[in-house]
């Protein structure tokens, strides 16, 4: 594939590009059957960004908000339970927030991370 963009200076050439697919290892695990060809692919969409959004933590997004915030988390973690019945990313973020606890006993709504919110 080769893509030609006119830039204000001079041409740019783009010979090749390409994208490579990271996400935690989730084994899928459950199955849907009924509702068509267009829920499948809901659901298939689904898994895929549920998948996005896990790596060594979860987290609110893979582009811009990479934190794992406490009520996302929650979601995630009921999401990927049930698709996959993998506990171990889920276990992770539990002890992960309980980590973030400050002096006060209360915990972060996001962690890890250094700033308070």
């Amino acid at each position: 594939m080769q893509l030609d963009i006119q830039t204000k200076d001079e041409p740019l050439t783009v010979d090749d590009l390409r994208a490579t697919f990271t996400g935690y290892p989730f084994t899928r695990r459950a199955r849907f059957e009924g509702g068509g060809p267009e829920i499948g692919r809901i659901l298939e969409t689904g898994w895929r960004t549920a998948r996005l959004c896990a790596h060594e933590t979860y987290m609110d997004c893979p582009y811009y908000e990479q934190l794992q915030y406490v009520g996302d988390t929650r979601i995630q973690c009921l999401i990927s339970l049930f698709n996959s019945g993998d506990a171990r990313l889920m276990r992770n973020a539990i002890q992960q927030i309980d980590d973030s606890r400050q002096s006060d006993g209360a915990t972060m709504s996001r962690y890890p991370t250094r700033l308070e919110q």
